[in-house]
């Protein structure tokens, strides 16, 4: 493939993208096929989990019917640390994204989360912030998450807010936010905080806002 000299910088970095979204594509089944194959491969382990804990929430998402659902059926904290104790020794170290539902509604969620540091796991998680707390930051801090994803879909609270389907979204969103990194300071390490829209018509003309805003809050 050969290209012109006549290229803008906006256009490479376009072709750049691209290549790399093909690459991947390519990469990723292939690298999931050959580990499957070869029977644990230790150069080809997966790297990546994701653990649903819940499907509970108290957010009534547009997007989402997890808290339509009459009933929930949960694994205990010890099912879930047999489990992720068994992955931890078939694959070696791992990183693992929580979500749900809203993962914070569990009780026992830090028993998990401590199970998986004492293991040498990685944990990161996907949260509404809505039980986010100073005494909750602070643990998250202790427990050195590699990530803390937040889910803000507007950069207003209507919009925000209707997505989410209550009038207190936005708010639990900023307060998590800065409870998380007012602990850190304490602590003496903040993860990586992620803020992560659903992309959809109601919210698409806002979303330059909004990585103003995520750049604003830190």
């Amino acid at each position: 493939m050969v290209f012109g000299f006549d290229m803008d910088v906006q256009q490479i970095d376009a072709l750049h993208t691209q290549l790399g979204i093909g690459f991947r594509r390519f990469v990723n089944p292939t690298r999931q096929y050959l580990y499957l194959a070869t029977k644990n491969n230790r150069l080809l382990r997966p790297v990546r989990i994701y653990g649903l804990l819940n499907d509970r929430c108290n957010s009534k998402c547009l997007m989402c019917s997890h808290w339509c659902r009459e009933k929930f059926v949960e694994m205990s904290a010890d099912q879930w640390c047999r489990i992720l104790g068994e992955l931890r020794d078939l694959i070696g170290p791992y990183h693992i994204n929580f979500s749900g539902g809203e993962p914070f509604l569990r009780k026992d969620i830090f028993d998990i989360f401590r199970f998986c540091r004492d293991r040498g796991i990685l944990v990161g998680v996907c949260t509404n912030g809505s039980v986010i707390n100073e005494k909750n930051a602070h643990q998250l801090c202790d427990l050195r998450l590699f990530n803390y994803n937040t889910s803000l879909d507007g950069a207003t609270a209507t919009t925000h807010n209707y997505l989410r389907g209550t009038s207190r979204s936005f708010d639990w969103v900023f307060r998590g936010i800065r409870n998380v990194r007012e602990a850190g300071k304490s602590v003496g390490y903040t993860p990586p905080i992620v803020v992560k829209p659903v992309v959809c018509k109601h919210n698409l003309r806002e979303l330059p806002e909004i990585v103003r805003i995520a750049r604003e809050e830190g």
